[in-house]
């Protein structure tokens, strides 16, 4: 079968000396941006989420998602974390997660790479493609840099809708090149739920694409193999909704819709930049989209589109079956831009989804460029590309310098802390007692117990006095109100606070009338505050008994 057709590489780079020498200075420049990207997770500060998303390795298979602790998103990360802190050895919940994440940036890595060479036959493109991506303003903040869903969806993401545009330009697709089209794009929503945006344009444009191809073949090599991936990547998802329906739409669906939004309505004063309203979103893509590198990537695929616009075009080429591709990226654009106004409240995380789509629109737009728009837009690309990594040097200069200090990164003065609180406890005989707390990271890396009710931290805990009680039902959560008589109950052995003031004012309360013992200085500390630790005295666990 004949491939895709690409653009003639005659006078690229492996023939031009300078340009070899352009590709190897990007090479390089690309690999010392991978080094300081895995500084820089290894030492980014712990995030409020990371104690929902790094923890479930520790207590897995042991308790359920949904069924023993509150999770709400879909389970895909959660046990990807599980499996990569199972193949570490099980030492550092944080590192497994924050190692996963760099797992991703790899294969985003090469797949943008690999997919902007395939769709503009341009090895410069490719590079200037993965540099875009590397030094990316949100992808190197909260969005890329914490053990999150937020970034593990957008490889997956990239892939399966690069091989369905590469699909769609051949005149005879491959079937299996559509069915990993179909699971990768399934697997991306089994990541992060809004991911299923990159699904809908594919799934129609399948029926109609690649033009000229008769119905009972495209039904053969390109409908049913998409819609065959998408299933099997969908399988775990689909079970949870066919077995648990009420129980997994209260926890991915129904929190988002209601209790959540309703606890940020009514704390909004706590974080003066929140952007609840569609004007308080627009203002924040505005600076998401149009600054940065992101805007160098725009002008840059503004550039190449004027260039196209002023006769800088190829020809041979086949519109027809590029202004197919054409139109399925920019419909999953668009559902992409909308699908990012949709949470409330919205975060810059919530701006990423378009981002996959820039890139392979770049290389599809450079794909129909002529030999001398090509020469045109080289000097353009070279400018950007350090532009883009000048921009970035803050952030990766910081990264790079991590790794002269291992033992001084975030990863490891967060073992250090959960080994810190384990080694307290050991010495007054609770090692074997459940802590409570809303920073469930710190003594599961200490592999403590915690309670399955605050096991991926302060989300259930916070939105019960905004959940009504038929949703409550299907949450293994204790709100501010109970939480006296649900500690009284089961009293812990130590109690962990200093990190959310105001939601933590119950379990000091509790401590005190309780008479624990106030602890500090043991190095838990984070962006939020320092650890301070309240130890149970001798006579409550004969009291409990």
């Amino acid at each position: 079968m004949p491939a895709v057709e690409t653009p003639p590489l005659a006078a690229q780079s492996s023939a031009a000396p300078a340009q070899r020498s352009l590709l190897i200075a990007g090479a390089a420049l690309a690999a010392i941006l991978i080094v300081a990207i895995f500084g820089r997770l290894m030492g980014y500060d712990v995030g409020r989420d990371e104690m929902l998303y790094s923890t479930p390795p520790a207590f897995l298979p042991d308790l359920r998602l949904y069924e023993d602790v509150f999770y709400n998103h879909v389970p895909y990360s959660a046990w990807a974390f599980r499996g990569v802190f199972v193949l570490t050895g099980g030492e550092s919940l944080l590192f497994a997660g924050r190692l996963t994440v760099f797992m991703a940036w790899l294969l985003m890595a090469g797949a943008v790479t690999w997919l902007a060479f395939r769709l503009s036959g341009s090895a410069v493109l490719a590079l200037f493609a993965l540099i875009a991506v590397l030094t990316n303003d949100l992808l190197l903040g909260v969005t890329g840099m914490s053990a999150t869903n937020n970034f593990l969806p957008l490889p997956f993401a990239t892939l399966g809708l690069g091989l369905f545009l590469l699909a769609v330009l051949d005149g005879r697709p491959r079937a299996w090149q559509v069915f990993l089209a179909g699971l990768c794009l399934s697997f991306a929503a089994g990541l992060k739920a809004s991911a299923v945006i990159f699904i809908p344009a594919a799934a129609i444009a399948a029926v109609f694409l690649p033009i000229g191809l008769p119905f009972a073949r495209r039904l053969r090599v390109v409908v049913l193999p998409l819609a065959a991936g998408g299933v099997i990547g969908a399988l775990p998802v689909l079970y949870l909704l066919a077995t648990q329906t009420e129980l997994f739409l209260a926890h991915v669906v129904g929190f988002h819709g209601g209790p959540h939004e309703a606890y940020w309505d009514a704390n909004r004063a706590s974080e003066p930049d929140l952007a609840m309203g569609l004007g308080q979103k627009l203002r924040l893509a505005f600076l998401i989209w149009l600054g940065g590198s992101t805007l160098i990537l725009a002008f840059t695929t503004a550039y190449v589109a004027v260039l196209l616009l002023g006769g800088q075009r190829r020809a041979d080429v086949r519109w027809g079956a590029w202004s197919a591709a054409a139109a399925v990226l920019i419909a999953t654009t668009l559902l992409a831009v909308g699908m990012s106004f949709v949470p409330t409240p919205s975060f810059p995380q919530y701006f990423v989804l378009p981002l996959v789509c820039l890139p392979l629109l770049l290389a599809l737009l450079y794909r129909q460029l002529s030999p001398e728009g090509r020469d045109a837009s080289v000097p353009v690309l070279v400018t950007a590309a350090i532009l883009m990594a000048v921009v970035a040097l803050p952030r990766l200069g910081s990264g790079a310098v991590a790794l002269l200090d291992p033992t001084g990164t975030t990863v490891a003065q967060t073992a250090q802390a959960g080994a810190n609180l384990r080694g307290l406890l050991e010495e007054r005989g609770l090692e074997d007692e459940t802590v409570a707390t809303l920073a469930p990271l710190y003594p599961l890396e200490g592999g403590l117990k915690v309670y399955p009710e605050f096991a991926t931290g302060q989300f259930a805990y916070r939105v019960v006095p905004f959940t009504g009680p038929d949703l409550l039902t299907h949450y293994s959560a204790v709100g501010p109100a109970g939480l006296a008589d649900f500690l009284a109950a089961a009293p812990p052995g130590a109690i962990l606070v200093g990190f959310e003031p105001v939601l933590e004012e119950p379990f000091v309360a509790f401590a005190e009338e309780n008479g624990y013992e106030r602890i500090t200085g043991l190095g838990i500390e984070d962006r939020y505050g320092e650890g301070v630790v309240y130890l149970r005295p001798d006579n409550s666990a004969d009291s409990a008994e």
